[in-house]
């Protein structure tokens, strides 16, 4: 027989196995009722074009039934613990760059707070920029980017600030650049961003705001060597200009200096000047030619090189440098040279022949503030590359530096048949400009600016 006492110590042990039950049932149900939280999610980025992979959810309140939504998508969830889900994120959903929510939502329909998952667009490189020199006061106008991995989303910015830009290709953009932008004299730096890839950066690459220019890669003075500007003038204004010419150390290089105009019927005064320095500022009047002529301080100076520019605010010039040389009086090589406008990269022809004294090379000129880094390479005939080198002769060039030198002095090519390319590696860009010589007597053509498209 029970005895009452039993009676009431089961009555007491069943109450409180229902109170824990209803506990149990309590907070499950509080469980329920407050929802999941996430607190991180591991990887937090991947790379666009990667492939499938399981995507790592930490929080709180998460149950069994609890699955992971992608952009509000339901991706597969697999439930570890309260705190940890694992859901697989497929290839096409990080096929492109952007920023995607992740959220976990439980039964019932409660949502956590949202976390985003960045998927990171390629590096943007900028390679050029066009123009690279801008006049300053000028009108907004377009400038062209020419890189790799640029995207539908990709962003020009001039000083760190976006200006509006159009995605032509992979590879290169166009921005609107504001008058205000180029309003005083200075420097610019462009680069490209993605927004939609976390702001991922390009290289940083300078244009110049200042005045208009042509540029001559290689002056010869001294040893029997002068050289003669002829600048001409098309438009219907008097155009201003300033002679500027440098040292391959860049210093100023001092110099006889004799201008003269060709086609005034009744020249101005200033139109015949005869001055000692490395500068010579003159009036183009419309329609006329100039001629300016460099030779050494003393007859029995040894030969010098340099580059010069031609300076001018408005209108539209054009200029061709002749080097002559001519020892002894008697002149043996009268060589034109074009001016060059600035550029990134510049392909030469080689047809080197020891056997002929036949040799080619190039003049550099860097118009820049800062040092710039050169490689060379070299194709053979049949197109594969037969040098890639940086040398030390060209790496850095300093600020307003020139070399002028032939390729069999910087590789053992005396003989050789092929393409030369000269990639400046940093985003600048030089004024460039081949040479030839053969048994004695000189040449220069012009560089091509372009490269194949494999070469690195």
């Amino acid at each position: 027989m029970i005895s009452n006492r039993q009676k009431h110590l089961s009555s007491i042990g069943k109450g409180l196995v229902a109170v824990a039950f209803s506990f149990a049932l309590l907070h499950a149900g509080n469980a329920y009722a407050q929802g999941p939280a996430i607190s991180s999610l591991l990887p937090a980025s991947t790379n666009a074009g990667g492939n499938a992979f399981t995507l790592i959810v930490s929080g709180t309140g998460f149950v069994s039934n609890s699955v992971v939504q992608w952009n509000g998508s339901t991706r597969a969830t697999s439930f570890f613990s309260s705190s940890t889900l694992e859901a697989a994120i497929t290839a096409d959903d990080i096929a492109s760059p952007g920023f995607y929510s992740v959220a976990v939502v439980n039964p019932g329909g409660l949502t956590s707070n949202a976390l985003t998952f960045t998927v990171k667009g390629n590096t943007p490189t900028i390679t050029s920029v066009s123009p690279s020199t801008i006049v300053t006061g000028g009108p907004s106008f377009k400038l062209t980017v020419r890189g790799t991995g640029f995207s539908n989303t990709s962003v020009v910015n001039w000083n760190s600030s976006p200006r509006a830009t159009a995605f032509v290709d992979g590879s290169t953009l166009t921005a609107t650049i504001l008058a205000s932008d180029i309003a005083q004299n200075g420097s610019a730096t462009i680069t490209v961003t993605d927004p939609a890839s976390g702001e991922i950066a390009s290289n940083v690459v300078r244009v110049t705001i200042g005045a208009l220019a042509l540029y001559f890669p290689q002056v010869a003075v001294g040893g029997g060597y002068s050289t003669v500007f002829t600048v001409f003038n098309t438009v219907i204004t008097a155009v201003p200009c300033n002679l500027v010419l440098t040292d391959q150390g860049g210093n100023p290089f001092v110099t006889n200096i004799a201008s003269a105009a060709v086609g005034l019927a009744s020249p101005a005064p200033d139109d015949r000047v005869e001055a000692v320095g490395s500068t010579l500022s003159f009036f183009l009047q419309p329609g006329t030619i100039k001629t300016i002529t460099v030779t050494p301080l003393n007859p029995s100076d040894p030969a010098k090189n340099g580059w010069a520019r031609i300076e001018y605010q408005t209108g539209y010039i054009y200029g061709v440098s002749t080097y002559k040389y001519r020892p002894a009086g008697t002149l043996i090589t009268s060589v034109g040279v074009l001016s060059s406008p600035l550029i990134g990269y510049g392909t030469i022809p080689i047809d080197n022949d020891d056997s002929q004294a036949r040799y080619t090379g190039f003049a550099l000129a860097n118009p820049n503030s800062d040092s710039v880094n050169v490689r060379l390479i070299t194709l053979d005939q049949s197109g594969n590359v037969a040098d890639n080198i940086a040398p030390p002769q060209l790496n850095p060039l300093g600020p307003n530096q020139q070399v002028a030198v032939y390729l069999h002095q910087l590789v053992s090519r005396l003989t050789f048949k092929g393409t030369l390319i000269l990639y400046v590696t940093n985003g600048k860009q030089l004024s460039m400009t081949a040479l030839v010589q053969e048994q004695g007597v000189f040449s220069a053509i012009p560089v091509v600016p372009d490269k194949v498209a494999y070469v690195p």
